[in-house]
């Protein structure tokens, strides 16, 4: 009786085969298994950056377009916070991105100042960075935008 299995004298899988086959299969699910947990957090992180780019970039364009800078601040809703010298515009968003009251899992800060180097009279800047806020680690700055705007004098 001849045997198509040097393992097996009966012919079919022999035991070792099957384990060699699985141990195969379990190494190559534990690659694939980390391969699919990076490419959602590639997903969350590129999801987090447009949703600040839109909300950074929309900002800008509505103090730009505005007749009344200071009006336009006002309309935008900002808090504003002063800390020591430095005073700026804040805003807070939840988990979703939608607007809220109180410090959130994000929070959008705008500083403007004029630029006091030579030869640039008029010259205004607005600098808005989107930092996450979690408690737990120190997840930092999301986007940051700086955009100078010439003023009329």
């Amino acid at each position: 009786m001849s045997s198509n299995s040097k393992f097996s004298p009966r012919g079919g899988p022999a035991m070792v085969e099957i384990v060699i086959v699985f141990a195969f299969f379990l190494i190559m699910s534990v690659f694939l298994l980390r391969i699919f947990g990076k490419t959602e957090t590639v997903r969350n992180d590129a999801d987090k950056t447009s949703h600040a780019v839109i909300r950074a970039e929309s900002v800008l364009e509505y103090i730009f377009g505005a007749e009344d800078e200071g009006k336009a601040l006002k309309d935008l809703g900002l808090k504003s916070i002063v800390a020591g010298d430095d005073s700026y515009l804040v805003r807070y968003y939840d988990k979703d991105w939608n607007e809220t009251e109180n410090v959130g899992k994000y929070v959008m800060t705008l500083r403007i100042r004029e630029d006091d180097s030579e030869g640039s009279a008029g010259l205004v800047i607005y600098s808005i960075s989107i930092d996450e806020v979690n408690v737990f680690d120190n997840s930092g700055q999301i986007f940051e935008l700086t955009a100078k705007k010439y003023t009329r004098e």
